[in-house]
Parts: structure tokens; C-alpha cells; sequence
């Protein structure tokens, strides 16, 4: 026995070496300095994610008072609460619903391509060969619902603890159906997409069923739409729905393919994909345009709408055995908020409560913020930085990515 020891210890000075030298590479936006205590940096690591995987109330209490009294800058936690998962290579090629490419590296984050109604043969390969997780959700009862997107995110959120998935790389593609799906799933999540890429679909459902005005919500998300010249009820929706993109400021493409049919275009997959691989989703955008409610949605970027005053009208969507009813906004409320400055403006109808997540990068929150509710002042302060409100408002979200430092929630008059 004594004649292992040098060898364990050579064995974990090697694994200690080794966890050392993936730090600057897990964590790019620390220097050496915030890195230096290795063993610190692993301490955070387990309670940042004991407070994301612990059910108990007191457990996570006792996670949240441990970051709270670490004595490092906030940066450093945020940091690990956006980068903190330690992964290691699956046993195969599925985990849950998510298949794993081949070269894989539970090191760096992997982008997802999700396929709503599934995938044809050449996306999935073509996804594979870059190296893309590819999903394919589950518990979807009608692929036009509008929370298709919150469902995405679930299973995502699930899968991430498994997974090294880039949460900032979240690709939505699918065919015919699922082409339609993509763009309500757009209009409904948009603040988790980097890009949409609709196969022989249209925004028809949002168009005439919903509302045009849903469109505005995709003003930080780019969609290029593939549609042949031949499939003629749905090239005209297209277009109908690619002038009204246009007219609303969102970055919509329409790629329409002479002699092609409805159809899963395998063979542009690879060119699609290269296209959208050089997106990343916006997490602040300093200019927010939203309209949203009931089943169509109550969070965009950062603010979300609590409470509102929108009254229903139920919308039928036909599933694969039966119709689900949905509740879609007879008028939807509508959010305009601005960050300009050390200023944050929200101009509201229909919204009755608000929250407003701010982070660095947005404004300076060392210093006096003056935040504005339909013209009248509504708070004027510093907002600090809340380890608090960084780990609740990721957990509540779903999302380790886009972090926010202060929240706070305000009536509307």
C-alpha cells in the first residue's frame, strides 16, 4: 500500500493541474488574478450549483448565505454562475432528447439546433458535421402553440446539467409545419433565440390568427426563411409576412428558390447553418419593443410585464388527435422601454405590474440611475450588485447566460 501513495499523489497533482489550467479557458472574462485559488474557485462552483440543483429551501438559504459572505468581487460570481458546470463526456450519443455530436468537448459550450416537428436527414447531418447539439422536443401537444418556446426552455434547462450547452447559440429550425411553428415560436420567445431559420413555413398563424404587431418583438432576432417558388399559398404568406417584418424593423430574410417545391431544402442546410453560426442571441438590447400576454408571453429581454389587463380570445390549434385551445390576447399589451445613458425609460399599455432586471454593460450601476414609468420617475438610486437577485433571477429564467445584478418591480399607472 505505501508503494501507491507517490503514485496518488502524482495522480492528483495532475487532476489539480490540470482543473487549474481549464480555468482560463472556462472563464475568459476573469483574469489570473481572480483565478489564482483554484480550490476557492471550485468552492463557488459547488454552491452556485447546489443552489440551482438543490430542491430544499434551507439548502439553497444555505448555498446563497455562503456566496453572499465569499469574499470575492461579484464578477467573480457571475462568472461562475454563467460558466460554473464542471461536464464530462457522455456515455453516448443521446442525452435525454439532445444528441450529441461526435466530437463533442464537454469543455466549451455547444450550440443547439432545435427541430420543431423533427428533422430531416440532411439538417441533422449537416448540424452534426458543425459540431451542434440538434433537440427535438417533447410533451408538444401542437407545434404552432405559442408555448412551445417556454417548453424548449424547460427541457433545455433540465438537459444543461448534463450538457455543455451554449445557451447563447439557440438555433430554431423546421419544415412545412414546423417552418410555421418557428416563427410563433420567434414571436413568442424571441429573447432566447440567436436566429430563426423557417423551412416552407410563413408567419401566417401570427399574421391572421394572432396579430402582425407580434412580428415587432423580433427586432434583435434575425430570420432567414427558405420557401420555394412553387409552393405557391405559402410563398404568398411569406411575402405578406416578410413586407410586415420590414415595416416593423425586424431583421427578416426571405430566400425564395426557383422551381422548388414544399420541401426541407437538405441540401442548403449546411449554407443555412453556416450562415446563422456567426449569430449569437442579444441579451441587452438597449431598445425594447414587445408585445406580449396570457399565452403569448410576459418577459422580453429585460422587463416583464407581472400583471396586465389583456382579455382573452381563444384560439384553436389543430394537434395530431385532437385541437388544443390557447389564450391569445384580444389586444395585446405593448412594452417600450429604452436604457440611454444612466437613464431607463418604459412607455406601457395595458400593464398594470413591471419588473426591470439591470445589468453591467446596460448602464454603470455604481452610480445614480434614474428609471422612468410613462414620463414620471419611478426610482432614482445607485443599484448595486445583489448575489441575491443573480441567482434568483437566473433559476427564475432558466438561463445562466443572461444575468442581471438588479431587479426591481414597479406599478404601472
Amino acid at each position: 500500500m505505501p508503494a501507491m501513495r507517490p503514485l496518488l499523489l502524482v495522480l492528483a497533482l495532475a487532476s489539480t493541474l490540470r482543473a487549474e489550467d481549464s480555468l482560463p479557458r472556462r472563464y475568459p472574462e476573469l483574469d489570473a488574478e481572480d483565478l489564482a485559488d483554484a480550490k476557492a474557485i471550485a468552492a463557488l462552483e459547488d454552491h452556485v450549483n447546489g443552489y440551482f440543483d438543490d430542491e430544499l429551501t434551507e439548502k439553497k438559504r444555505e448555498h446563497l448565505k455562503a456566496l453572499e459572505e465569499a469574499k470575492v468581487p461579484f464578477r467573480v460570481i457571475e462568472a461562475v454562475v454563467r460558466r460554473g458546470r464542471r461536464y464530462g463526456k457522455p456515455d453516448g450519443d443521446i442525452v435525454g432528447n439532445l444528441k450529441i455530436p461526435g466530437n463533442y468537448d464537454p469543455s466549451r459550450p455547444t450550440p443547439v439546433l432545435v427541430g420543431l416537428n423533427g428533422l430531416s436527414e440532411g439538417w441533422e447531418t449537416a448540424a452534426a458535421l458543425r459540431g451542434y447539439f440538434t433537440l427535438y422536443p417533447w410533451n408538444i401537444e401542437a407545434w404552432q402553440d405559442p408555448r412551445t418556446a417556454d417548453i424548449v426552455w424547460e427541457q433545455l434547462w433540465g438537459l444543461s446539467r448534463r450538457a455543455n450547452i451554449d445557451f447563447d447559440r439557440l438555433y430554431c429550425t423546421g419544415s412545412s409545419v414546423g417552418g410555421h411553428a418557428t416563427w410563433i415560436a420567434g414571436v413568442a420567445g424571441t429573447d432566447g433565440w440567436a436566429a430563426l431559420l423557417p423551412v416552407s413555413g410563413s408567419p401566417g398563424r401570427v399574421l391572421v390568427a394572432m396579430s402582425e404587431v407580434y412580428l415587432a418583438n423580433m427586432h434583435d432576432l434575425p430570420c432567414r426563411a427558405t420557401v420555394g417558388a412553387q409552393d405557391d399559398d405559402i410563398l404568398a404568406m411569406a411575402r405578406r409576412g416578410q413586407g410586415v417584418a420590414k415595416r416593423l424593423g425586424a431583421p427578416a430574410q426571405l430566400d425564395v428558390l426557383e422551381k422548388r417545391g414544399h420541401e426541407s431544402f437538405d441540401d442548403l442546410a449546411e449554407s443555412l447553418l453556416a450562415w446563422s453560426s456567426e449569430l449569437k442571441r442579444a441579451r441587452y438590447p438597449s431598445k425594447l419593443d414587445f408585445y406580449g400576454g396570457l399565452d403569448m408571453g410576459r418577459r422580453h429581454y429585460w422587463v416583464e410585464a407581472l400583471a396586465d389587463g389583456t382579455s382573452a380570445k381563444e384560439l384553436k390549434i389543430e394537434a395530431s388527435t385532437k385541437y388544443v385551445t390557447r389564450r391569445i390576447p384580444a389586444f395585446p399589451f405593448h412594452v417600450q422601454a429604452e436604457v440611454k445613458g444612466q437613464e431607463v425609460s418604459i412607455h406601457e399599455k395595458d400593464v398594470k405590474e413591471i419588473r426591470v432586471g439591470l445589468a453591467d454593460g446596460m448602464l454603470d450601476l455604481e452610480k445614480e440611475v434614474v428609471l422612468r414609468i410613462n414620463g414620471k420617475q419611478a426610482w432614482k438610486g445607485v443599484p448595486g450588485r445583489s448575489v441575491k437577485v443573480l441567482l434568483e433571477s437566473s433559476a427564475r429564467r432558466m438561463d445562466r447566460l443572461r444575468t442581471f445584478a438588479w431587479e426591481r418591480e414597479f406599478d404601472c399607472d
